[in-house]
């Protein structure tokens, strides 16, 4: 029987399956025969399922099925049925609230209303940290926020995730979103979360009136000097650079605003620099010198951002190393990482004749050994320098950094022997 009305549904002959379901007795009542009724939209036969007097159909099925493929049709009379059924209904929170999150993600926000403001089993607007949330701040949904934030009961936070749905309207220039997250009655968002770092896009996007909202927020205002002043400067540059007559060229000096901004970790004014519609800087000027100042500071996202530049990117084996060398010396092992495994020009693990593992050695940085001698081309020699590194090691009874170098090294008997009479001091 079940078969039957499933045909009858395929082919189209609603009518054909509502007979069907109507002098059945038990065998046709199922689950899938519900969701393929919901699947196609075929209300009627869907309440029939449900208010079935033999064996009626769940609304609330395999953990709210059916309810994910209403939403997900954005059919909020199918929504509805599933939520008000008397016996069974769906629970709008099911899934950890994944049908709430769907529809914010769909702009539906009667379908979102549904589900916050159904008599039992509602969704919490603050389900999974704020996800529908940060989704709906993301695309613009200003009416579904509305909604989350003024939830009666687990209305979502606008500050969640230290402020990540307001970093995101701002990303996405939402002006709206940014207002109703600035005002929430509770748990507002603060303009001075992730230390500046929302302001800060705000400020690099050109964002006049949310930067203006940020500064003017009555309790969390950002510095206005925030990043060592660089708000200002991206400010200013930005200006400069859009300049409608006599423009300034980001590459002037041969790149000397680039060097300055990698050696102050400035990534956003870095950045307009690179992407300048003319004349922009180039990420390898004077042999990658940007690139190495970069790496002695450990400004990993500024290292990235050289070089990946889409041209004249910086070489992460440029002046035969020495940025490899910098943040070796540093200690700075993300950017030791990012430099070993760039996709060309990679940097050479084993460049002038195994310096950067000596310097690992006698700073006692076990872990970048361990990079250097396991790097994916041009690994570092564990004896290189007749053995150096592992008398270097020994000599600081730094015993970690001698078992690491001794399982890596090839070196010949004699080598060992002579290693293992040095002893410590």
């Amino acid at each position: 029987m079940t078969k039957a009305f499933l045909l009858a549904l395929q082919n189209g002959k609603t009518d054909v399956a509502w007979r069907v379901a109507s002098f059945s007795t038990c065998s046709f009542w199922s689950d899938t025969a519900l969701q393929f009724a919901i699947r196609e939209g075929y209300a009627d036969v869907a309440r029939l399922l449900i208010e079935a007097p033999h064996h009626p159909a769940r609304a609330d099925c395999c953990d709210g099925e059916a309810l994910l493929i209403a939403v997900r049709n954005g059919n909020s009379d199918l929504v509805s049925l599933l939520l008000d059924t008397p016996q069974h209904a769906a629970h709008a929170y099911c899934r950890d609230g994944e049908a709430l999150i769907m529809a914010a993600r769909n702009g539906n926000s009667d379908i979102v209303c549904l589900l916050l403001d159904t008599l039992q089993h509602a969704a919490h607007a603050d389900c999974c940290g704020g996800e529908a949330l940060i989704i709906a701040a993301r695309n613009g949904h200003g009416d579904i926020v509305r909604l989350l934030l003024g939830a009666e009961q687990h209305a979502a936070h606008a500050d969640c995730r230290d402020g990540e749905a307001l970093r995101q309207s701002v990303i996405n220039r939402h002006r709206d979103v940014v207002y109703l997250l600035l005002s929430a009655q509770q748990h507002a968002a603060r303009p001075n979360c992730r230390r500046g770092e929302v302001f800060m896009k705000a400020v690099l996007g050109g964002q006049e009136e949310i930067v203006h909202m940020f500064l003017h927020d009555p309790e969390h205002a950002p510095h206005a000097d925030s990043g060592n002043g660089e708000a200002l400067l991206v400010a200013a540059a930005r200006v400069l650079l859009d300049a409608p007559q006599h423009t300034a060229q980001a590459n002037c000096r041969e790149g000397e605003a680039l060097l300055m901004a990698a050696r102050l970790g400035f990534g956003l004014i870095l950045g307009l620099l690179l992407e300048a519609q003319e004349h922009a800087a180039h990420a390898d000027c004077h042999d990658g010198l940007a690139l190495i100042e970069a790496a002695r500071g450990g400004y990993g996202g500024i290292v990235r951002m050289l070089l990946n530049a889409p041209e004249h990117a910086a070489k992460a084996d440029c002046q035969d190393g020495e940025a490899l060398l910098e943040a070796v010396r540093a200690g700075h092992g993300r950017i030791v990482t990012i430099l070993l495994h760039a996709p060309e020009h990679a940097a050479r693990a084993d460049c002038r004749d195994g310096e950067a593992l000596l310097e690992a050695v006698r700073k006692g940085y076990a872990n970048i050994v361990h990079m250097l001698l396991g790097a994916p081309q041009h690994a570092a020699q564990g004896g290189c320098r007749d053995g150096l590194a592992l008398v270097e090691a020994r000599l600081r009874c730094r015993s970690d950094i001698v078992g690491i170098l001794l399982k890596a090294s090839q070196q010949d008997a004699e080598g060992v022997a002579t290693i293992e009479t040095v002893t410590c001091s």
